[in-house]
């Protein structure tokens, strides 16, 4: 501690590092308790403004939690974040949604089985046929073969799954035809029916999301500056940073007002737009404006042409409908666009051909 008040004092050049990483320990102790970490970021259900994101994944909020120091002094930085998880639901549910099909009485292809093995690896379940007790494991595959045609060594005895699960927890499988979830090691599998495992809550989904999915989670994180300021004023409120016992025995002391420094707000810059324009002047609001009754000072014109493979909106001419309309709004701001083409008609095998060279 005498070197990090040394060097918040000026007299010491050099940071240290190890000082603040245990200090930003002693910060992370508590909050680890309570929600789940991932890196330098906390993620939990209560932070709220989350929901499903497709394919069996959902959305968390949280907050990313640094201590850094600065010529103010020692400063706890926070940031609202969002990431994805895997749905806490039965397994059949989810390969169901992952795989984007209605019928659970359908065999998987080899393809689907690939597919959800990848996604399956390393998620921890809770096991639900047990009544006595719930044993949690933590997938390591899916077998090649289904169900039915599974059997294991029992005592120099070869005794089918199926069976098993019958006679010892008097539980009748009856997605006997999908493949069977593993656990443990290759060498001495844990055979687990996936109608009988849960996935558990609060695992990170680190797979590549696909783009709905990004939409998705960047629709719920996004939040205007005065709604992010209050989110981060939530999260320490809940907290209670004055309350961690950890930071206590470390002498921290964290206040609940956000830091305030000298800054000058720049005006945003005025717009000007041709005189021929009803609004020759604009001034932005907030970051944005738009076109209406503007007409842009100088012109240019514009020249380009692409494929389209299909279009259900054509009329009788081979044109799309309203696009006239959109060339008359654009020509409006005197950008010059050339007539539109008529499009040329090819054959299915011609437009592979097309996209091939």
């Amino acid at each position: 501690m005498y070197s990090l008040n040394e060097f918040l004092a000026g007299r010491q050049r050099e940071l240290p590092q190890d000082t603040i990483q245990a200090l930003d320990i002693a910060l992370r102790h508590c909050p680890s308790a309570r929600y789940v970490s991932i890196s330098s970021s906390f993620f939990s259900q209560a932070f709220g403004h989350g929901g499903e994101i497709g394919s069996g994944v959902e959305c968390w909020r949280g907050y990313y939690q640094s201590l850094r120091a600065t010529q103010m002094g020692l400063s706890l930085n926070i940031d609202i974040s969002a990431t994805a998880f895997y749905k806490a639901q039965p397994i059949i549910d989810f390969a169901l949604e992952y795989l984007n099909i209605c019928d659970a009485s359908r065999q998987l292809t080899d393809q689907d089985r690939l597919k959800l093995k990848k996604a399956l690896k390393g998620v921890r379940v809770v096991a639900t046929h047990r009544r006595d007790k719930s044993v949690r494991y933590r997938i390591t595959g899916l077998t090649a073969i289904p169900l039915n045609d599974l059997t294991f060594d029992q005592d120099g005895t070869r005794v089918s799954v199926v069976q098993y699960f019958k006679c010892q927890y008097n539980h009748c499988l009856k997605c006997i035809h999908w493949p069977c979830l593993q656990a443990g090691s290759d060498s001495r599998p844990i055979y687990l029916p996936m109608e009988v495992c849960n996935i558990l809550e609060g695992q990170r989904y680190s797979r590549k999301l696909n783009e709905r999915q990004v939409t998705s989670i960047l629709r719920m994180a996004c939040e205007r500056p005065t709604q992010r300021q209050n989110s981060i004023l939530e999260v320490v409120s809940r907290n209670n940073y004055g309350n961690d016992y950890c930071a206590k025995e470390f002498g921290i002391k964290v206040t609940n007002q956000l830091a305030l420094v000298d800054a000058r707000v720049l005006p945003a810059p005025r717009l000007k737009y041709h005189d021929s324009g009803r609004e020759k002047v604009c001034n932005p609001l907030i970051g944005q404006w738009n076109m209406n009754n503007k007409v842009f000072d100088q012109f240019w014109s514009m020249k380009w042409r692409g494929p389209r493979l299909r279009d259900d909106t054509k009329n009788d001419e081979g044109q799309s409908p309203n696009k006239e309309s959109k060339a008359m709004m654009i020509r409006g701001t005197f950008m010059h666009i050339h007539p539109p083409m008529k499009p040329k008609r090819q054959s299915p095998q011609d437009k592979i051909e097309i996209l091939r060279g």
